[in-house]
């Protein structure tokens, strides 16, 4: 009828989530937003709760960077790697990524967020096998403002791809201190001249050898062929794949291969309005190119008929495709490079998961407390076994300890 866990304490030898961690809320993640079953996904956790101020602010946190704050599965005994784009200890605010080592489209999946602890370690794991895992070769999440030359935009992931934003504080209104679709992110300004961009250096885990995705939210104040992410090359041909805004209005993804042909997908209907936050996702899926607009296929596949990749020699530009070129008018948020080709059901549930007022997950108010009473040295947790009984609403248990 039940299983027993395992003998846990608080001492040294336990599960280390179970060390001085004193308050947790439940966070439901909705069955009905998921499109397929996935594993190790990122998802996005954008919220504003008083409980997840600091300690000096009224809230539960116990350190000011939220560095006491993590995630668990739902078994609570499973730490789930995270990382932090933007912490508000005065507010509360916290947009955080998580690897959902599993998603389910068939039932909800309920994570944990752990907080108040002053002792812990920073928590956060965004690299290698964490967050963004090794299929992720570029993550830019854009929400650094450091001005021309200074610092950069840091890349999430291990391959340490960081952005050096070009020209946008030469008076044309361009800036890297925007709002974007999650957190900060770059408004570019089609200006005398149109150089606002973000460049980053030719690195070869920026054009793998087989698949691709590549991907990014754009709102544009207004609408005109431009581009949104170009890896340039230096001879014909130009460019090894890009993302950009054509005629009519519509989003295209090219990909080159080594002989010069463009493979391309556009949007099969309709146009880009401006004031309105766009998804863009091109895809490289064996010898198909597609587009998805919003989570949807746009239907105009290129099959790839000859040739290999190119393997781009030159940077990787966000907004123009080099000094002096053609760069939006609007803002570009989350840009991801990735050597593999994502799916329907992946891009789609991105989508569901980064889209403006999403309803991705619940949060359990109710489910705050201390993780462990101090007066008690031993636990185990009881599960009851599916199936085993037609249980009614207010049957209890009866458990006999010898």
């Amino acid at each position: 009828f039940y299983t027993v866990g395992i003998e846990e304490t608080p001492g040294a030898g336990a599960d280390p989530l179970n060390n001085g961690w004193q308050y947790s809320k439940k966070i439901t993640i909705l069955a009905s937003e998921v499109a397929a079953d996935l594993t190790n996904f990122p998802v996005l956790i954008r919220t504003t709760d008083p409980d997840w101020a600091d300690t000096s602010n009224g809230g539960n946190v116990a350190q000011s960077d939220g560095g006491d704050i993590l995630f668990m599965a739902g078994n609570r005994i499973t730490k789930l790697d995270h990382e932090i784009e933007k912490y508000d200890e005065t507010t509360g605010e916290l947009v955080a990524w998580v690897d959902a080592t599993s998603l389910s489209a068939s039932e909800d999946t309920d994570i944990y967020i752990l907080y108040g602890n002053a002792d812990a370690v920073d928590q956060w794991n965004p690299t290698g096998a964490g967050v963004w895992e090794p299929s992720y070769t570029g993550v830019w999440h854009l929400s650094e403002s450091p001005g021309d030359g200074v610092a950069g935009h840091l890349d999430s992931t291990w391959n340490n791809n960081v952005g050096t934003p070009q020209d946008f504080q030469d008076g044309d209104g361009g800036t890297t201190g925007a709002q974007g679709i999650v957190a900060g992110a770059d408004k570019y300004e089609t200006g005398s001249p149109a150089d606002d961009r973000v460049e980053i250096p030719d690195d070869d885990s920026l054009t793998p050898t087989g698949d691709l995705s590549v991907e990014a939210w754009v709102k544009l104040d207004a609408v005109s062929n431009t581009h949104i992410v170009y890896k340039r090359h230096s001879a014909s041909p130009w460019f090894s794949y890009q993302m950009v805004v054509n005629a009519p209005n519509q989003a295209l993804f090219q990909w080159t291969n080594s002989g010069g042909p463009y493979f391309d997908a556009t949007m099969s209907s309709g146009s880009l309005s401006a004031g309105t936050w766009y998804h863009l996702v091109g895809v490289k899926d064996g010898t198909t190119v597609r587009l998805y607009v919003n989570g949807s296929d746009s239907n105009t596949t290129t099959a790839i008929t000859s040739g290999t990749y190119l393997n781009s020699d030159e940077e990787l530009n966000i907004g123009a495709s080099y000094f002096g070129g053609t760069c939006p008018d609007g803002v570009i948020d989350e840009v991801r490079i990735s050597k593999v080709a994502h799916s329907a059901a992946w891009i789609e549930t991105q989508y569901n998961n980064q889209k403006p007022n999403a309803t991705f997950y619940v949060i359990d108010d109710d489910w705050v407390g201390p993780c462990w009473d101090g007066n008690y040295a031993y636990r185990k947790k009881l599960t009851i076994t599916a199936g085993s009984a037609d249980i009614p609403a207010d049957y209890s248990v009866s458990v006999t300890l010898d």
